[in-house]
């Protein structure tokens, strides 16, 4: 993945992409006439890494025993969450070189009480009307990997008037919680 321009910088643990620039700025370049009619054309396509937590998250529920691997973001905790069989090694993660990510931010004991509700969600839409004594526990089991995105910067001339981001592993587009942020830490606000 191509990074910004900027100084050298810090080898992270990411996630390997499932999509790759070519990839991306196909799926960025067939946005809709309507779409590039109000906000231009792609101006520039750069990659980010957000910063990901990940739990053992065992849920426990009368006689039966449940245990899911939730990936929580680090930065607000309340980016889609990643699940997991097992936890991420070998082939599925590799080493970037780059700066293009933001600082996590969120305590650890704050993750892990959004995990654990996120754990507590995912157990009622399995099963709502079965659940009789549901029990949560989180183990943080890998600190602050990170999850790479692909931006698209779309707009005429010098500014860009529209961001979008693609999640580069499960290949879909973001929404507006996750563009909102980039665009905030592009700004230094975030």
């Amino acid at each position: 993945m191509d990074t910004l321009p900027l100084e050298p910088g810090r080898g992270i643990l990411c996630l390997r992409p499932n999509v790759s620039r070519a990839e991306a700025l196909l799926e960025f370049s067939e946005a809709g006439l309507l779409s590039r009619l109000a906000h231009g054309p792609l101006r520039r396509l750069v990659d980010i890494y957000i910063p990901y937590r990940l739990y053992r998250v065992e849920l426990l529920d009368g006689q039966s025993r449940e245990v899911v691997h939730l990936a929580l973001d680090s930065v607000r905790a309340s980016f889609d969450v990643y699940a997991f069989p097992a936890v991420p090694q070998g082939p599925e993660l590799r080493m970037v070189d780059t700066r293009n990510h933001p600082e996590p931010c969120v305590p650890e004991a704050q993750a892990r009480d959004e995990v654990l509700q996120r754990g507590r969600r995912l157990a009622y839409e399995r099963g709502l009307l079965r659940i009789r004594d549901l029990r949560l526990s989180a183990e943080l089991v890998m600190s602050d990997f990170y999850i790479p995105y692909w931006v698209g910067f779309f707009g005429r001339g010098a500014v860009a008037s529209q961001v979008r981001v693609l999640d580069a592993v499960r290949r879909c587009m973001e929404g507006d919680k996750l563009c909102a942020f980039v665009r905030e830490w592009l700004a230094g606000s975030a």
